[in-house]
């Protein structure tokens, strides 16, 4: 249970991580760091910031549903780090070139599984 509790907080930073990149591609950050500042941040934003940490939560969780772990070394497809780097890229290329569209929820859903995945590596 304590490591649910740590995968939980590393996607619940992944999701923030996620929500600001999209909001540098979009040339966002400087508008909303100052409706943060003056305390006017927006219904979207509030929203948005809530499906971005939900999908990057389900995102850490996910590898251990698919490959639960039966011992330290419970390393498959799934939990292979190279492979979801190399995924991430691809997903950023592709947030970069359309931020408005779906790659963005894919992209914080990534960032919460790549959180999970460093996590593993440091254990």
């Amino acid at each position: 249970m304590p490591r649910r509790l740590v995968h939980d907080l590393a996607g619940t930073v992944a999701g923030l991580a996620a929500w600001f990149t999209i909001l540098y591609f979009r040339g966002d950050v400087s508008r909303t760091v100052e409706a943060i500042r003056a305390g006017g941040i927006s219904l979207t934003d509030i929203l948005e910031i809530t499906v971005f940490i939900g999908l990057a939560v389900i995102g850490s969780r996910l590898p251990d549903k698919i490959e639960p772990p039966v011992s330290r070394q419970h390393r498959g497809v799934f939990h292979n780090f190279t492979l979801f780097v190399i995924l991430t890229l691809l997903i950023l290329y592709w947030a970069y070139s359309d931020p408005s569209s779906l790659s963005r929820f894919v992209l914080s859903f990534i960032y919460g599984y790549d959180s999970h995945l460093f996590l593993d590596a440091l254990a």
